[in-house]
């Protein structure tokens, strides 16, 4: 498994939230896809620790609040993938432009990056430490099986 992708996978494999709304825009519509599949992994990965039913409630309050912080973040990623077409398919890619798209991109992932850093440490101290562990070995299952 990636080191690159054991954070992100964690991330699936935890976040509990179901979408409250229909979704509204292509974006909203992948996030909605994301949101789903991410309920239902976190769930078969909280049915393979055998979490409590407390500890599926508090993970599942906890999903709920980084999905509620980070739907505005990805509002400011539809208008990146926005900025990027067009930087894209100018005449010819301006610097400027490449630079500033990326300067956004950090700023977007420093904004995500601090609900999601609180998520894990809600959710982490909910859990055993062998149940994360076993976490873990869930996740790079699951990535192993994505990845075949």
């Amino acid at each position: 498994m990636s080191a690159r992708m054991l954070p992100l996978t964690l991330l699936a494999l935890l976040t509990l939230s179901k979408p409250a709304h229909a979704a509204e825009s292509r974006l909203e519509a992948t996030y909605h896809r994301a949101a789903s599949a991410g309920y239902r992994i976190g769930t078969r990965a909280l049915d393979a620790v055998d979490a409590s039913p407390q500890q599926r409630r508090a993970v599942e309050d906890a999903g709920a609040r980084l999905a509620a912080s980070l739907r505005p973040i990805a509002q400011d990623c539809e208008a990146l993938a926005l900025d990027l077409a067009q930087t894209w398919t100018a005449p010819t890619i301006e610097p400027q432009a490449v630079e500033e798209l990326r300067s956004d991109t950090i700023s977007v992932l420093d904004a995500a990056s601090t609900p999601v850093s609180t998520f894990v440490v809600e959710a982490g101290n909910v859990l055993t430490q062998a149940q994360r562990e076993a976490l873990l070995d869930e996740a790079a299952a699951y990535l192993r099986a994505r990845t075949r």
